[in-house]
């Protein structure tokens, strides 16, 4: 019997592989910058209303939320999930303060079952002011 676990170990009922992608990125293949050698390069994320905290640095999380918000309300995503995962609460309480602080978020909640439960959190944006004309 071994001390480590590995997650090949696990019953599989469906006899599916991992995707490829997920199994690089689990074994390093893939860093979480997408590969970028340069740590100060910024890298492109997709703008789909879903925000997945865990690829990036805890450093990173209180300037990173307020952009992703305002990008996605000027693209008039208004709905946003943000995935902070359970651990400790910690990245939980701290995109809950940053959403406090932000005067056009009008709402938010802990993501329910099947939107990450208390993983995930899913804010409401009032929508952008209209442009005159």
């Amino acid at each position: 019997m071994t001390d480590s676990y590995d997650h090949t170990d696990r019953p599989n009922p469906d006899n599916k592989k991992p995707s490829d992608e997920h199994s690089r990125h689990e074994s390093g293949e893939i860093p979480p910058n997408g590969g970028n050698s340069d740590p100060d390069e910024p890298v492109a994320y997709p703008i789909t209303g879903e925000l997945d905290l865990h690829i990036f640095p805890p450093s990173e999380v209180r300037d990173l939320v307020p952009e992703y918000l305002r990008t996605c309300r000027e693209k008039e995503i208004l709905t946003v999930r943000i995935i902070h995962g359970k651990g400790t609460g910690a990245l939980r309480r701290l995109v809950h303060a940053i959403l406090e602080a932000i005067p056009w978020v009008n709402h938010y909640h802990l993501g329910g079952p099947g939107c990450g439960t208390w993983g995930a959190t899913i804010a409401y944006l009032d929508p952008p002011p209209k442009q005159k004309q």
